[in-house]
């Protein structure tokens, strides 16, 4: 499996290096209108790094929330861990009695 993963990556970071050297002169010019109200950068942005910057921030928007989702989860399964290991300690039985009641 790791061998898959090794070559997945040095395909796509081939494939990425490839494409910014390949586009590394090409620009274009950003602007935003609103109809009343107008924003115009200053100098052209290179594709490859719009392209990584829109990449980035799309990285973010969707790994920030399930991140945040995951350890909120992780932490209550330790919780609920330590709450079967005191029960067992104490000796109750958590299992219900008839198996095909869950």
């Amino acid at each position: 499996m790791r061998w898959v993963v090794l070559v997945a990556v040095l395909l796509f970071g081939g494939s990425a290096a490839l494409f910014a050297v390949q586009n590394s002169s090409r620009t274009t010019q950003l602007s935003f209108d609103l109809g009343v109200a107008a924003w115009q950068l200053s100098e052209p942005v290179s594709v490859p790094a719009l392209i990584a910057v829109c990449v980035g921030i799309g990285f973010l928007l969707g790994a920030v929330p399930f991140g945040l989702r995951s350890l909120r989860l992780g932490s209550r399964v330790r919780e609920l861990e330590a709450n079967v290991a005191v029960n067992q300690a104490l000796g109750k039985d958590l299992a219900p009695k008839d198996p095909g009641s869950w």
